[in-house]
């Protein structure tokens, strides 16, 4: 029998935690304002999110939307953010010409760095692989709209770094996706609109625990 599928879920808040944890996610990722591709959150929220979750977290560190190239000011906050937190980390940095910026990666303990979808706008995928298996990061998560670049990128990886496809990973397309790319896990938000609506801001989106559930039970179908 193959190894369970890892699945891991994109939450923002505590209600977020327990839905995913209750409907069948092995890893969560926590960040804030997803709206905005996640920022990192609270400390508040981080300590909430501890206590009522049952699963590893990830935590985004990130500290402000848009690029990825970050001065020396964002990168002290970034560091002193991963120093609070003992578990893994979502992290991505970049140079301005688009390579990995492995001065800023040196600040982390790259053992448990998860490199994040920056690596989706590097200018040169297989260098920038070959610079995150050199700094011994476990784990790089890229957009799952290209399949046959992530199969690309697993065959040059031969096992040492994982590779986690994300970005509109659904349960419609979710089998194509790892029969493509020979991937072990993947990694979603589940976000539908949610049912009430703000008297200020209107609509919004909110994690969908039954599209978790039924993406729990399509990778589980995979493995048998």
């Amino acid at each position: 029998m193959q190894p369970r599928i890892i699945l891991e879920v994109a939450i923002a808040s505590v209600a977020d935690a327990r839905a995913a944890c209750a409907a069948g996610a092995d890893r969560v990722e926590l960040s804030t304002a997803l709206e905005l591709d996640g920022l990192t959150p609270s400390a508040g929220l981080i300590a909430a999110v501890r206590a009522a979750c049952t699963v590893p977290i990830v935590l985004l560190v990130r500290p402000r939307p848009g690029d990825f190239v970050y001065s020396a000011d964002e990168l002290n906050v970034m560091q002193r953010d991963a120093e609070t937190w003992p578990g893994e980390i979502a992290v991505g940095c970049l140079t301005a010409q688009g390579a990995i910026d492995e001065a800023a990666l040196r600040r982390f303990d790259a053992s448990r760095v998860v490199f994040h979808r920056a690596f989706d706008c590097v200018a040169d995928p297989v260098r920038a692989l070959e610079t995150l298996i050199d700094h011994g990061v476990p784990r790089v998560m890229l957009h799952a709209a290209n399949p046959e670049r992530i199969a690309r990128l697993r065959d040059q990886a031969r096992g040492r770094i994982a590779l986690l496809p994300a970005g509109g990973v659904r349960p419609g397309n979710v089998r194509t996706l790892l029969a493509a790319t020979g991937c072990t896990q993947v990694h979603g938000s589940f976000k539908r609109a949610a049912s009430r609506v703000d008297p200020l801001f209107g609509t919004f989106a909110e994690m969908c625990p039954q599209m978790v559930q039924q993406m729990r039970r399509i990778l589980d179908e995979e493995v048998v």
